[in-house]
């Protein structure tokens, strides 16, 4: 007698018959020449959502950014995007972008969503910050706006770094049903050369709270926790002719009880051998 198990739910990277899926990230058309020192983007294509910030962590094979890791935002959507720079030295640059807001996703409702974001570098481009907003359906019922602020100083030695956000979901609060949920968190983190092109030395602490104005219940809910995320490693490149990087880490996940009532919810501690090569 032979049993088969079907799945009967989708990963999205594992199909129902149990092959891997793939699904498009990307595919646009770029138009130069239609604005003053910019383009114009067709299609689906990378939201300036993370950039500058993932730039400045530069540790993406560890960990994304922290709107990324937690789902604030989208890394690519269909949509239209004019971008370009307000400068000749391309050291201010602007983004506008209206999209479906459901990233790789088909479109499930009529909304779009507009996101507005703003860079510069100063102190001859050592000094970098970004500046982001979006929103999400204008109604009375159905409305998400998102503000993110990134900050950075790199240099040839190091990069100090750090980005917080703040988005508020109208009616979303799970805490209190009908209020609105506001998922709040910020990244802090650092980056250094020990010995140049050999080896190199990072850690970065992040603050989420899922909800921060719900003040803790004692239902153990997702809101009614922040969360801590500590990672911390060395950056190895044993071949300085090959761009790749052995790098062991470490993560640390802790949790803290917003209401004071609630126990039981374990920390996590991960020792990690990363491998990454860039192309």
């Amino acid at each position: 007698t032979t049993t088969t198990t079907k799945l009967t739910t989708s990963s999205g990277d594992i199909l129902l018959d149990g092959n891997n899926g793939l699904f498009l990230k990307g595919a646009n058309l770029t138009f130069k020449g239609w604005i003053p020192m910019g383009m114009v983007i067709f299609g689906q294509q990378s939201t300036p959502a993370f950039g500058v910030a993932e730039n400045l962590w530069g540790y993406r094979s560890i960990e994304k950014t922290i709107m990324d890791m937690r789902g604030i935002a989208q890394s690519s959507d269909l949509g239209i995007m004019a971008k370009g720079a307000i400068d000749n030295d391309h050291n201010y640059n602007y983004s506008v972008f209206i999209s479906n807001g459901n990233g790789a996703k088909l479109e499930s409702d009529k909304f779009k969503k507009l996101t507005l974001e703003a860079n510069g570098a100063l102190l001859d481009k050592h000094l970098l910050v970004d500046v982001y907003y979006d929103v999400m359906g204008l109604n009375d019922t159905a409305n998400q706006s998102t503000i993110h602020v990134a900050l950075g100083y790199t240099s040839d030695m190091f990069t100090l770094g750090g980005e917080w956000f703040t988005q508020t979901q109208k009616g979303a609060s799970s805490v209190t049903p009908g209020n609105d949920a506001t998922p709040t968190g910020f990244s802090v983190f650092a980056r250094g050369t020990i010995v140049k092109n050999q080896l190199m030395a990072f850690a970065r602490y992040d603050s989420f709270d899922p909800d921060s104005k719900a003040s803790g219940t004692t239902t153990s809910q997702a809101a009614d926790w922040k969360e801590g995320f500590i990672t911390a490693g060395l950056d190895w490149q044993p071949d300085q002719t090959v761009n790749a990087h052995v790098i062991p880490n470490i993560w640390i996940d802790n949790f803290s009880d917003k209401s004071g009532k609630i126990t039981g919810r374990d920390g996590v501690t991960v020792g990690r051998m990363t491998f990454a090569y860039k192309f």
